[in-house]
């Protein structure tokens, strides 16, 4: 149950002022800005590396309705980023997980958990009850679509992404605001890695994450000082600590903010990084090596990755050598077996191959993180 400021229960009330109390001090915060919070909700879609400090900071500032989306199970790669979660949680559902965590932390406030993908059929009846939507996914197809939704809903879009060791966060569909696509009108042809693939560290999501909560704060305080990054993108370089910010304007243009909001009609596209993969079969690890020495192991990482621990017997040939056309080295006459950290630039690899009339290409699914997970570690260099 949310618990509501109104009470005249006198000793709820001192627990009320208890727990809000440093923030209840603060100049231009005090009992009223409380009160909003508690009223509030937020629905917060993806619980990685940034949807995990985003929810820990919402609720112990007392935000009355969480709501937190994602499919996916604990896995020990996500433990050192997704600090809402310990290896007690390995291969137990996020959102379960995070819902006990977020009521022990906040038992006045109410936690949903919807364990599910969001799809452009179930978007809308998601957002319809919440007053902001924190976008904390790792790919472009989500992005676009709860853009997409929001625009149409009205409600606001509070967006970050990590590449690396820059983060980057906006607010979009905020009042007469710009919308994502404003910013970057379609998604992107080529293929961007997400941080499971390209690498990251847990603190600089940490960084991002925690901003997010703060702007969702601030849409939902909806005064000055408390002025959202809407028209604003912002850049953050943790290497140097550099912060830019630049100017976002909306644009007359738009596809999507030059329609009527009852106009939109909510589409997915799929990202580069999934593109045909139904064509390429998978194998799994088990399947692999019980006759290992009937493929050809092709390693599609980069070379300094391969270099750091690749299966035995595994030739090296880079994803990006392969879309460049060099890859003569590969055999056609033998079954192939290719493999990278995760299972996803394999697929796009597998599929090129094929197009270019390899008859036999498998994709190790889970990648070299299935190959150590499942016990076959001797087989890695």
């Amino acid at each position: 149950m949310i618990f509501s400021p109104k009470t005249k229960n006198k000793k709820a009330m001192k627990e009320f002022s208890n727990r809000y109390v440093r923030q209840i001090v603060l100049p231009n915060f005090g009992m009223a800005s409380q009160r909003k919070l508690l009223k509030s909700s937020v629905l917060i879609v993806g619980m990685g590396g940034l949807g995990c400090p985003a929810s820990l900071y919402l609720a112990g500032a007392g935000v009355g309705k969480i709501g937190i989306a994602d499919p996916e199970k604990v896995e020990e790669s996500n433990l050192h980023r997704q600090v809402l979660f310990d290896t007690n949680c390995c291969g137990k559902s996020k959102v379960k997980e995070a819902l006990k965590r977020l009521r022990a932390l906040n038992p006045d406030i109410l936690v949903e958990d919807y364990c599910t993908s969001v799809t452009k059929e179930n978007v809308l009846s998601l957002i319809e009850e919440y007053d902001v939507v924190i976008d904390g996914t790792d790919n472009f197809s989500t992005k676009y679509l709860l853009n997409d939704a929001t625009f149409k809903a009205g409600k606001p879009l509070v967006l970050g992404s990590v590449f690396a060791y820059e983060g980057y966060i906006s607010v979009f569909n905020y009042s007469s605001g710009p919308c994502y696509r404003c910013l970057f009108p379609t998604p992107p042809t080529s293929y961007i890695p997400n941080c499971e693939e390209m690498g990251v560290i847990g603190a600089v999501t940490g960084i991002v994450g925690s901003i997010q909560a703060f702007e969702a704060i601030k849409v939902i305080l909806n005064s000055p000082p408390f002025l959202p990054l809407a028209g604003k993108y912002l850049q953050i370089n943790t290497l140097t600590m550099g912060w830019h910010e630049y100017k976002v304007e909306k644009d007359p243009k738009c596809l999507l903010c030059s329609k009527k909001r009852e106009e939109v009609e909510l589409t997915e596209f799929r990202a580069p990084s999934c593109l045909a993969t139904s064509e390429v079969r998978e194998i799994t690890t088990k399947e692999l090596f019980k006759d290992i020495n009937k493929y050809v192991l092709i390693d599609v990482r980069e070379k300094e990755e391969w270099q750091e621990r690749h299966l035995l017997g595994a030739l090296n040939v880079p994803l990006s050598q392969i879309e460049g056309g060099s890859f003569n080295s590969i055999p056609k006459e033998r079954p192939i077996v290719l493999y990278c950290s995760l299972g996803i630039r394999s697929k796009k690899a597998g599929n090129i191959l094929i197009e270019k009339d390899y008859r036999e290409v498998y994709s190790l699914k889970g990648g070299l993180s299935a190959v150590m997970q499942n016990g076959y570690k001797d087989l890695v260099r």
